[in-house]
């Protein structure tokens, strides 16, 4: 029987370092009776910065390289109106190629983050089960969940460290219609729409508990084989470095001020943002938190997760067999506010990480144009008719 296994997030439950983790295992999970293949055309614009071992932010993944990592990105395409008829066109070539690779094995594995927060947008879910149905495949659909709070907690500094957000947290948290569109925070309600597809038994959820793993002695990549059927990781290579660093959360406050000054979309405003990103990411490495905050307190985190709480005992009864999707105890975070005495400390390292970025990039220029000098044609020229006259110089001597 053949089996097309798609992760599809939740965005902020590991993916990225999944996506690092499963091109590193191609053999292995071939080996395993598991293909994973990467698609022959561009990502859309991404990118993902870590920091290097002098602890200085670099670029993992820049726009225009093979999707490797997001190899499902075909099942969604791009978000923006135009991009109908080149979506349907990468849509055809993916799914033919998804069709190829299973002449190598009987089990498919696609990955895409934003299958999840994206799976309304176009008709593409019910093109994928007409194809499916089509060639005798069963799809199943692998997707992390977190707590609602801690998901939205967790999208919204992403949101404010790479796509220019200027909202407070609570005028984040307002835009209810985005919230349920978009983020698809009711879980049971995306996880019935797929079930409506692909079959009740083929959604399988995870709850995204990192601490609870690490306890058991798991991790994100045990716990995804798992639900291949993999009992081990035993034999696979795993990611060293975190796939997607954190600011702060002084620092990401900084960053929401500063996005005010980015024009988003423009060629600018990306450069400026990246480079402010970069100065937050070497001031948060050097003055990292101290245990976790978060946006609400346990008061406004039960108020908000109360409004799930009849859907999520659904997802846990109905997709887990449970009684709990989440685990209740005791929460031992604690609300950020702004601090002015840490805020200041913050405010002069990331204004030290700027002006050190500024240095780096001066040097790197001013090394590049004496590469160019040295090596251009007139100053070849030059050195040529200089050595012509030496050596008329040395003959006349």
């Amino acid at each position: 029987m053949k089996t097309l296994y798609i992760h599809v997030g939740t965005p902020k439950t590991g993916s990225s370092a999944l996506q690092k983790f499963l091109p590193k295992n191609q053999e292995a999970l071939f080996q395993r009776g598991f293909i994973y293949r990467k698609m022959p055309y561009d990502d859309y614009a991404r990118e993902t910065f870590v920091l290097d071992e002098e602890g200085r932010a670099a670029v993992e993944k820049t726009p225009g390289k093979p999707a490797m990592s997001r190899n499902g990105f075909f099942l969604h395409g791009k978000v923006y109106k135009g991009y109908e008829e080149e979506n349907n066109k990468r849509l055809q070539q993916g799914l033919e190629l998804v069709l190829s690779w299973f002449s190598e094995g009987d089990n498919v594995i696609l990955t895409d983050e934003h299958l999840w927060t994206d799976f309304s947008l176009w008709d593409f879910p019910e093109k994928l089960r007409s194809f499916a149905a089509a060639h005798d495949i069963t799809v199943k659909i692998i997707v992390f969940l977190r707590p609602q709070y801690d998901y939205m907690d967790s999208h919204y500094r992403e949101d404010v460290k790479s796509h220019f957000c200027t909202f407070t947290f609570r005028e984040y948290m307002e835009r209810k219609p985005v919230l349920d569109e978009l983020f698809a925070v009711d879980y049971v309600k995306r996880l019935d729409a797929m079930a409506s597809l692909y079959g009740h038994d083929n959604i399988l959820p995870v709850v995204y508990d990192p601490k609870a793993w690490s306890r058991d002695g798991k991790t994100i990549f045990s716990v995804f084989l798992g639900v291949l059927g993999i009992d081990s990781d035993e034999g696979f290579l795993l990611p060293g470095k975190p796939a997607n660093e954190s600011l702060t959360d002084n620092q990401t406050e900084i960053m929401r001020v500063t996005n005010r000054l980015l024009d988003p979309g423009t060629e600018a405003g990306n450069n400026a943002s990246r480079f402010f990103q970069r100065a937050g990411l070497f001031a948060s490495a050097r003055r990292p938190d101290k245990g976790k905050k978060t946006y609400l307190d346990q008061e406004g985190k039960t108020a908000f997760q109360k409004q799930f709480e009849e859907g999520n005992k659904r997802v846990a009864e109905e997709y887990l067999g449970q009684e709990e999707l989440f685990q209740k105890g005791a929460d031992s975070a604690i609300r950020w506010e702004p601090d002015a005495g840490p805020m200041q400390e913050e405010l002069i390292l990331y204004f030290g990480a700027l002006t050190r970025q500024l240095y780096e990039e001066i040097h790197d220029l001013k090394r590049e144009n004496a590469e160019i000098v040295r090596y251009s044609i007139g100053n070849r020229i030059c050195r040529l008719f200089s050595r012509i006259l030496r050596r008329k110089k040395r003959k006349k001597g």
